[in-house]
């Protein structure tokens, strides 16, 4: 069955909405792992791992910051399984990758 197809099986709002937080649930470790949780490394807080760990490339993807918002979400919403709901470890994460952002944006607004 196609992600698509999954998705429309649920009719109302509500089942829609448990479906999405049981995906963002399943896919956080993965996002997490893509980030620099270093608290001392100068690129604490990226979410682009070929910059950080790999090195294969001179500046980051500052698109993949995006999932920044994902993990606030899940440390902010309650719902079933939620493990990460008001965690300490995950608001000094989203604290990292807000910084990572903030710090390599121009005064004009682009990055």
């Amino acid at each position: 069955m196609t992600f698509d197809e999954q998705i429309m099986k649920f009719v109302s709002r509500h089942e829609r909405k448990a479906f999405y937080e049981k995906e963002l649930f399943r896919e956080a470790a993965r996002l997490l792992s893509r980030m620099d949780r270093c608290p001392v490394s100068l690129s604490r807080g990226c979410l682009d791992r070929e910059y950080w760990a790999w090195v294969t490339k001179d500046y980051a993807n500052m698109d993949m910051q995006r999932g920044v918002a994902i993990l606030a979400y899940l440390h902010s919403t309650e719902f079933p399984d939620n493990g990460y709901f008001h965690q300490k470890a995950l608001i000094d994460w989203i604290s990292y990758g807000v910084s990572f952002w903030i710090e390599r944006q121009n005064p004009d607004g682009g990055i």
